[in-house]
């Protein structure tokens, strides 16, 4: 119910009063595991020359997208280690926000939970003067829509070179095509495409059609299937198109902050 509530506010736009009950039911419980008895969460303080250590959260989407708000805690002087998923590593690596990466893995052998390792100091010297979940930020960041607005005015804040040599020599539009999420714990499956979506989708003519799905076969032989491994690879495919058309899913949110065109499929209870 608070999960919904925060959701209902950020729908009109009254991001003040959203932001809390978001952080809280989203996510909060990252920092029910007892890291504030070593490291301070960080409130809003200066962060000139502090260290700052930011905790993954959500799913893919999720990081790609509240990632946009590194660039106001680099502006304030931080040295910034992203707690990133272990997928997502290579792409961000040599990112100018992000100093330090620590990869972390969830998965059957965890319980789905996230797992990370790191010190919180070393020979008594803390590592960390203070630590944040990244869905946390825009409340500490006090995110409107307006500046929000303004800083995706800003433009791309991830880029990659166009590599898939193969796509210059096709004629017509270039777009991928992401017809499902992955959902391990959460009964919100309704917002992939079923098999004859899928197939209606892909029936479009004249569309040289380029899959991002990962671990997934495209119901149709008219679709190019690159060899997607992980984050970085998804990125370098949709540096070559002229569109990605995809489900609410991590995808979206890294056409997004790459500035490429982006369809996105809705079902009538979106999130």
């Amino acid at each position: 119910v608070g999960l919904l509530y925060a959701q209902a506010e950020l729908r009109q736009g009254r991001w003040a009063t959203a932001w809390g009950p978001f952080e809280h039911y989203c996510w909060g419980r990252i920092w029910e595991v007892g890291l504030e008895q070593y490291i301070p969460q960080w409130q809003g303080e200066p962060l000139d020359g502090k260290r700052i250590l930011i905790l993954q959260g959500g799913g893919f989407g999720d990081n790609l997208m509240f990632m946009r708000w590194f660039r106001d805690l680099k502006r304030m002087g931080a040295h910034i280690t992203y707690a990133c998923p272990d997928v997502m590593v290579s792409l961000l690596e040599n990112h100018p926000w992000i100093d330090k990466l620590i990869p972390t893995h969830e998965g059957p052998e965890t319980d789905e939970l996230t797992e990370v390792d790191f010190f919180v100091s070393k020979n008594g010297v803390p590592e960390f003067d203070y630590f944040v979940p990244i869905m946390g930020l825009p409340l500490r960041l006090k995110a409107t829509v307006e500046n929000t607005e303004r800083l995706s005015r800003l433009g791309p804040y991830i880029e990659r070179p166009i590599v898939w040599e193969r796509m210059d020599k096709l004629t017509n539009p270039r777009v991928g095509v992401c017809w499902a999420g992955a959902e391990k714990l959460d009964p919100r499956r309704h917002r992939s495409l079923n098999v004859e979506q899928t197939k209606r989708l892909l029936a479009v003519k004249n569309i040289n059609w380029v899959s991002l799905q990962y671990g997934l076969d495209p119901p149709a032989t008219n679709v190019w299937i690159p060899d997607i491994k992980n984050w970085r690879d998804t990125a370098d495919v949709i540096a070559g198109l002229d569109l990605v058309v995809t489900v609410d899913t991590g995808v979206m949110h890294l056409a997004g902050a790459m500035g490429k065109p982006c369809w996105v499929i809705l079902p009538a209870l979106s999130d």
